[in-house]
This record gives structure tokens, sequence and C-alpha cells, in this order.
């Protein structure tokens, strides 16, 4: 099957997409024009109303201007606002953030006529080398999920759960790589990663100087920091 992949949002979703990506690409062909695509996977963002109207509005135009082809849409929606979404998509297959090891098995489910909604948390860990490639400049490197905090006004925690630290291992074991395939800039990211550890016993600062210390000519860039953590 022709699989078109659009995402939105941060760079830890950049990064989910990315992950689709590669394991679409051992049973799928990847295309980048949507008028080319059987499938049509859109991997939302959530996170403030400007982006849950874009969202809305990007669902119904796919499915108005291309009703042959099958819509899976992904992302933090999912588990977010999944009410609203029936409405607009409830005939369409869904995965959510934590099943994205999972999209294989939903696009094959889609094309053959099934609707399923793959959603809920799980324990995959996204840090290593099993589902990345490693052919940019630029390397994001997710390095926790979730998050500590209880914010009202924010649906990151509904989106994305508790804060679930990745292993110290893997994350250098997936620097290393990049670095050694030409990568000059990791782009350190999560929903907070300021607070990487605090559920292992570790901290954000043993990770940083492990990074720190691998040979090679890179540097280090840090997002998504809460200054409470």
């Amino acid at each position: 099957m022709k699989v078109y992949l659009e995402t939105y949002g941060c760079t830890f979703n950049q990064a989910d997409g990315q992950i689709m990506a590669n394991i679409l690409g051992d049973e799928h062909e990847i295309v980048d024009d949507i008028t080319d695509a059987d499938v049509v996977i859109l991997n939302t963002c959530y996170v403030k109303l400007p982006t849950e109207q874009k969202m809305i509005t990007r669902i119904n135009k796919i499915k108005t201007e291309y009703p042959d082809k099958k819509l899976i849409v992904g992302g933090c929606m999912v588990e977010v606002d999944s009410e609203r979404l029936n409405k607009f998509a409830g005939d369409s297959c869904w995965i959510g953030p934590h099943k994205i090891d999972m999209i294989n098995e939903v696009v094959n489910k889609s094309v053959c006529g099934e609707v399923i909604h793959e959603c809920g948390k799980t324990s995959m860990i996204k840090a290593g080398t099993v589902y990345k490639n490693f052919d940019s400049l630029i390397h994001i490197l997710q390095i926790c999920e979730g998050c500590n905090g209880a914010c009202t006004f924010c649906c990151t925690k509904i989106a994305r759960g508790f804060l679930v630290s990745y292993p110290i291992e893997k994350i250098v074991e997936e620097a290393k790589e990049a670095i050694s395939k030409g990568c000059k800039e990791l782009q350190v990211t999560a929903q907070d990663s300021a607070c990487y550890g605090m559920d292992t016993g570790e901290s954000f600062s043993q990770l940083l100087n492990q990074l720190a210390a691998i040979d090679g000519d890179f540097r280090i860039r840090v997002g998504m920091m809460h200054p409470k953590s």
C-alpha cells in the first residue's frame, strides 16, 4: 500500500511520526503526495484551541476531498478528545501515541475495511535504535514521555500520561549511533525534559553528562523544560 503521513505539533510528536514512517517502510511505500496514497495518516497535535480547530478542519477536508482513501487519525487528539473525534472520524481507524508500534497492523486492517481504535497507555520504549533512522544532521532524541504535573489548563497529561523515563543506556546508544552516522545536533526532547529520571531515581543532569561525554563533533539542544522540575 502507498501511505501518506502528515504530522503536526511538537518535536516529540515529529519523532513519533518518524518512528511510524520507519515501521511502515517495512511493509508499505511512503509517498510525499497525498494524491498518490491509498492510506492517509494524520498524526495530530491538540495542545490549544486554534490547533484543535485546525485538526478538525483538516480531518473534514481529507474526508471530503479524498473519500476513497483510508484515513487513520493518530497523535494526541486520539487520547485527549475521543468523544469529539468520534463525531468527525468515528468511521476511521485511530492510533494513539502509545500504540504507534502497531501502525502496520492498523493500516492493514483499515485497508481491509475494518475500523479499529487503538488507544490507551502502554510501556513502549521509544529510545534506542530499533525504530529509528540515522540519516540526518539533526537527530531527535526522545528521553521520556508524560509528565509529573497536573495543570488544569493543559491536556498533556491526558495525551501522554504519567512520566515514563527511558533507560539511559538506550538513549546513549541511540545518540552514539546518530553521531557515528554524521549527526551534528542532538535535539533532546520530551513533554518535560527537566523531570527526566524522577520516576527511576536518576536525573536529567546524569543523562546530560553521559551525552556530553560521547566522542564526536556535535552539539546538544534541549527543549521542553518546565521550571518547577
